[in-house]
């Protein structure tokens, strides 16, 4: 099987969030000389952070709820004595300022598929920070256009956002589309409602425990180019 259009995720597929995130992190608490515990204060927002997207997944709240919530809810557990909003604000712009930084193997991956099949980003991150990033990191031009929830007005994993998506792209044949990224919840469950094939980009080898169904898994991003080039013969399906 051959793919001749591929919709990528940014965050944890192609952009490495979590040393973007620890970048910005450092420098937004430097900037307004906040008590700064690194390690434990990480571990504390990125379940706050997690818990509010999932809700966001799932139309509980709105995108606008994570930027405001997030860090007040992490300044209450840490007793920090400031005003959350503008730290909020600082922290986006950083990371869109000083973020950038490839996955492992994705910008090869992606110049190995330039000219072999047709390039998207789908994706729910902030669309100012997400257009920084993506751009920083050289991987930009090599994608045709960016579909970003906060431009489309519905978030993935909804079909909704998909069906946005596919009428936007010329000649657009979802049996031969291919959706890749590293979350369940929100790619392999959107491309599950939109009806494509999904590629489970698994790095760290997790159990899919909520049984998403998944078309194939990959823990490296180099796997994913035999897949959607009809070479794999051992690629795993599941």
């Amino acid at each position: 099987m051959r793919y001749d259009f591929c919709l990528f995720d940014a965050d944890d597929t192609l952009l490495d969030f979590k040393a973007e995130q620890l970048i910005a992190f450092r420098a937004t608490f430097r900037q307004y000389g906040y008590p700064y515990h690194e390690q434990e204060m990480l571990r504390v927002y990125n379940q706050i952070n997690h818990r509010l997207w999932a809700a966001f997944e799932k139309g509980e709240i709105r995108k606008q709820d994570i930027i405001d919530r997030r860090f007040q809810e992490l300044f209450d557990h840490f007793g920090i004595n400031g005003d959350s909003r503008p730290f909020s604000v600082s922290y986006q712009d950083n990371l869109g300022l000083l973020g950038g930084i490839a996955e492992p193997g994705a910008m090869e991956l992606i110049r190995a598929l330039a000219g072999r099949t047709r390039l998207f980003v789908v994706t729910n991150g902030m669309k100012d920070t997400q257009e920084q990033r993506m751009r920083r990191s050289g991987l930009a031009p090599y994608f045709e256009e960016m579909f970003i929830s906060d431009t489309l007005g519905v978030r993935k994993p909804e079909k909704g956002f998909f069906d946005i998506v596919f009428s936007r792209i010329s000649g657009f044949e979802p049996q031969r589309a291919l959706l890749i990224g590293d979350s369940l919840s929100s790619d392999m469950a959107g491309g599950e409602n939109a009806g494509i094939d999904t590629c489970w980009y698994n790095k760290l080898g997790e159990r899919n425990t909520g049984a998403v169904p998944v078309t194939y898994e990959v823990k490296k991003l180099a796997d994913i180019l035999p897949i959607v080039t009809g070479q794999a013969k051992d690629a795993a399906e599941a």
